[in-house]
């Protein structure tokens, strides 16, 4: 015996499964995403960190905020200008 299925049904078979697969997509897109961003993150810490090896702070071991990271280099970059313009000064 062969039970028939209206088109009814078969049109919401095919839409509920239409839309399991965007339901799908959509999430293997939002975890693509996510994973991603988590990606970036992580280097952008990575070179924060690089970056507060290098630049000197008293105690050496003091726990700086990216801020204070940035602000500290700033100062470091431009205090090791300052003495080589100086050092070009006395040379010349």
């Amino acid at each position: 015996m062969r039970i028939k299925v209206s088109h009814h049904r078969q049109h919401a078979y095919a839409s509920t499964s239409h839309h399991q697969t965007d339901l799908c997509r959509s999430i293997k897109k939002s975890v693509a995403q996510n994973l991603r961003e988590r990606q970036r993150q992580i280097n952008v810490n990575l070179a924060f960190a690089a970056l507060r090896n290098l630049v000197p702070s008293h105690p050496p071991d003091k726990k700086m905020s990216k801020h204070e990271i940035l602000r500290a280099a700033i100062r470091y970059i431009r205090l090791l200008g300052d003495i080589l313009g100086y050092m070009d000064k006395i040379g010349q």
